[in-house]
Formats: structure tokens, sequence, C-alpha cells
């Protein structure tokens, strides 16, 4: 076993002069973005760094932080990481996204960047980026939520784990044991009063695959991170991801663990029920889902821990490195949406007509006043390089994300039980993206239990598709009528196809 040093450049003393900015976690809802693919690799968010491995046979391709460490080597791996995590996040970034409102940063690291076994070939040195990203924050006012992402043998076995693959979390016994060494590790070292009033929040594993693992002893795990999370410091507040199960599930858990809050996934993206929805069905759902997060925030409070405007899966790798999308029919064996469904386009915002952004921009506000139902919400990600629906700083700028998400003209409707968008006619959908015939790509991480079979009961509509399994499992089985969403138009083209879909 290898322990990481940590060599913290000079930050121990670069200890900024600006008050931290007050957050009632009473009262203030979070709105944040996630530094994702930045200190644990994810090739769809940067494509750039693995297409050195296209057209290598398989078993010397990169597809994950792990095997892009093995297949380069401790000196090119560690060379090419230092560059990106040079690159990837900057002050600048930090500055603007503060500008644009952002009140939260979600961190996710790897427990490689403080911990490494002899036959691991992840390479050290993340950890002090971390650190200078958590003074960045602190400077512009700022709360940070350190997300331990990636834990040994894989919690999940996407590429995002830093192993796509099998899951082996529990496997062997010294894994989980080194993932709360971790958890001790991060809660200490940011204890320290430095960080009192920037590091809010440290969620001591991202996503653990309900289907893979034994949840008794997630559980417990839970609780002896939250043991030593709060024992560090009183200020902490432990986040724990529902493990993709329905959010009921957790409701004793504000019993057993006071000072925590739940994390919830939604994405519109990840089956072909979600994948053939037309404008209105994306709002409508996302509407009954601000009365599902109401509901449990009641209960405990909870936060959208990430979101995207995805309406496809057709960014670059987003199903994996060298997989396709679902939405064209690329991915693996599956066939596409309907007939004409094409990524063409689809990363490229020369191509997005002014409906199909006006769409956007409702999608947006709807999403962040659902979610503002809870503690609030943290889109993924920041940036990206090729994914125009999953990228905040872009979406600021093109114009469908509110500079300030505080001052919206979109949403649901004041009554919540309604679960009917406020700002849409249900007979109105935007006019789809200029798309023709081509080649799309897609990603991962989420494919295990996409493929549910599962309903996702309650999500009716009269007109289109059903609905199918939503992967946000957090909200299966909560079977309530959608009285307030059924169509009064009997148009069902999915939002991005063309009319003779």
């Amino acid at each position: 076993m290898k322990t990481v040093t940590v060599s913290l450049f000079s930050l121990a003393a670069c200890v900024f002069g600006v008050a931290a900015q007050p957050f009632n976690y009473a009262t203030d809802k979070i709105r944040g973005v996630n530094l994702g693919g930045w200190l644990v690799l994810e090739p769809w968010i940067t494509p750039s760094m693995f297409t050195q491995f296209d057209g290598k046979p398989a078993s010397e391709q990169g597809v994950d932080e792990y095997t892009f460490c093995q297949k380069l080597g401790p000196e090119e791996a560690r060379r090419q990481l230092t560059q990106h995590w040079d690159t990837w996040v900057t002050e600048d970034d930090i500055r603007t996204l503060a500008s644009y409102g952002i009140n939260h940063i979600r961190i996710p690291i790897g427990h490689w960047a403080l911990d490494i076994a002899n036959d691991e070939p992840f390479v050290k040195g993340s950890f002090p980026y971390a650190v200078k990203a958590v003074h960045w924050a602190k400077k512009y006012g700022m709360k940070v939520i350190i997300d331990i992402h990636g834990q040994p043998g894989s919690q999940n076995g996407f590429d995002n784990s830093g192993i796509r693959g099998p899951i082996n979390w529990q496997k062997r016994p010294e894994f989980m044991e080194r993932s709360l060494k971790v958890v001790q590790q991060v809660a200490q070292y940011f204890a320290d009063p430095q960080y009192q009033e920037v590091v809010t929040m440290i969620q001591p594993v991202n996503e653990p695959a309900n289907w893979g693992l034994d949840m008794n002893d997630v559980r417990k795990f839970y609780t002896d991170a939250y043991k030593s999370i709060t024992a560090a410091s009183p200020h902490f507040i432990a986040d724990f991801h529902d493990a993709f199960l329905p959010l009921t599930t957790w409701n004793d858990w504000k019993a057993t663990c006071p000072k925590s809050y739940m994390d919830t996934h939604i994405y519109h993206v990840f089956d072909t029920g979600l994948l053939a929805k037309n404008a209105t069905e994306h709002l409508q759902l996302t509407c009954q889902q601000k009365a599902q997060v109401a509901d449990l925030s009641a209960r405990i409070p909870t936060m959208v821990g990430e979101w995207s405007l995805g309406t496809t899966d057709c960014a670059k790798w987003l199903n994996g490195y060298g997989r396709g999308a679902r939405y064209d029919g690329t991915y693996l064996t599956t066939a596409p949406t309907c007939p004409t469904c094409s990524c063409v386009g689809e990363r490229d915002v020369r191509y997005y007509t002014p409906e199909y952004r006006h769409f956007l921009r409702q999608f947006t506000e709807t999403q962040m006043d659902a979610y503002e139902a809870g503690a609030g919400w943290i889109f993924w990600n920041f940036k990206t390089e090729m994914a125009p629906e999953w990228d905040y700083m872009l979406g600021v700028k093109e114009g469908w994300i509110p500079k300030n998400p505080g001052r919206r003209t979109h949403g649901c409707r004041a009554n919540v039980v309604s679960q009917s968008p406020a700002s849409v006619p249900a007979t109105s959908l935007p006019s789809p993206k200029l798309v023709a015939a081509g080649q799309g790509e897609g990603g991962s991480w989420v494919s295990s239990f996409r493929e549910s079979s599962q309903p996702a009961a309650g999500l009716m509509a009269t007109a289109g598709q059903g609905e199918g399994n939503t992967w946000v499992s957090s909200f299966r089985g909560k079977n309530q009528p959608a009285t307030a969403l059924v169509l009064a138009a009997a148009d069902s083209t999915p939002l991005h196809a063309t009319k003779d879909c």
C-alpha cells in the first residue's frame, strides 16, 4: 500500500482575506455546478484525452482513469494528467461561476487522490488541485462539497468511478476499509479552521449501485462515514447518494444520521422511453419530479446533485469510450429511438434552432424551479469539450441558462400537486433541431440499470410513447396518477427527430 504524501504547494499559507458569504442551509437554496472530468477522468467530458487510443486493440485502450494510467505508463500518464489538472479548472472559471450566481461547487475526487495500493496504476498528485479549488471558492464566496467519486474496486462499474466494468467495491474487505480511511483523511484535512466556512459537505461515496452491492454493508459504511465526518468537525454535513433506490427508502435516515442530506441524480436521457419524449413531456416529467422532491425533502433535506439539459445520449462517449448512442441505434445492439433519429448536429450549437434554444431555456428554468422544491441543485457539468447540453458555462454564454439563476421566467405552477409546467401550453412543441442522417457516439456509466424492466409508475401521457424505466430510480414506484400531465396534442414526435419520424 502506498500512502499518498500530499504536497500542497504553498496553499497552506495561502489564506485569502475575503469573508465567506453567509449561507443558511435551512432557508437558502443550493445553486451549484460540478467540476467533473477534472480530478476523475471521464472520456465524454474530455474526449481529446482519449482519442489517442482510437484504432488500437482493445487490450491497449484506455477507457477510464485506471486504464488511462495503465496503458500510458506512470511517467506519460503523470505528464498528461498534470497538464490536464493545470488547465481544466482555473481561477478564472471559479470567478466566472461566482459571477453567474453559483454558490456551491461539488469537487469529485477519486480515492487515489489520497490512497493508492501498490497494484493500482493511478497517478498521485490530484489532491493539491482540489485544495487549490477550495481556496478559489473561498476567495469568491462559494461553498464546497467534496465528493469521493471513485472507490477501490469501483462502487458502480461506471467509468466515472475510475474503473469501468465489474462492481468490486465489496469483493475485498480492505476496499471498504480503505474507503473509510479516505473519508477520515478528507474530513480531518478540511476540518482545519481556514476551511470551516467553505467546505461544508462531504460525500463519502458517489452513486453506489444497489444492484451490485449488499445494501446492509452500504448502510453500515454510510453510518461509519457519518461518524468520521461529524467527529472531524461539527460544522460538516454528510451527503449521501440514494444508491438509485426510491428516496422513500431513506425515510428513516434523518433519525440515524441527523446532520445529513440525501443526494439524488436526475437525467432525461438514459432509456429509450425518455429519449422518445417531446418537449412538453420533458417539462411535465420535471414538474412531476418537483412534487416528489418536495415531498421527500420534507423528511430529509434532499438535493439534486447531478442534472443536465441532455435529451439525447448523443454526446461523444457518454455511454463509455468506444460506445454509441441509444438515440441513433449505435449503442451496443440497440435500435434507434425512431427511424430517422440522428445524432448529427447534436454537439454543435450552430445547428440549434431558435425554437430549440427556447426549449432549453424553459427546460433549464423548470428544472431549477423543480429542484428548489428541495434543498437545491448542482448541474453536471461546469463545462465540457463537446457536449453543449451538459455545459453550464456555455449555456450561460449561449443564453439558455440564466446568468442569474434566481431570476427565472419559466417553471412549474405554484401548486406543485398539479405537476404542470406554468410556461408551456399543453399543445406547445418547439420545432425540432435541424438534423439529418448520420453518426452518433454516446457514453457508459448507467447501462447496468438503464436496461431495467421496472416501469416508472405514474408517468402517464395520453399522447406519445410510454415513459419506460426512468433511471431516476429515486422516483420509481411512486404510483401517483399524473392527472395534470396528459397531453392535449396528439403529436408524439421525439424532441430532436424530424417530423416524419
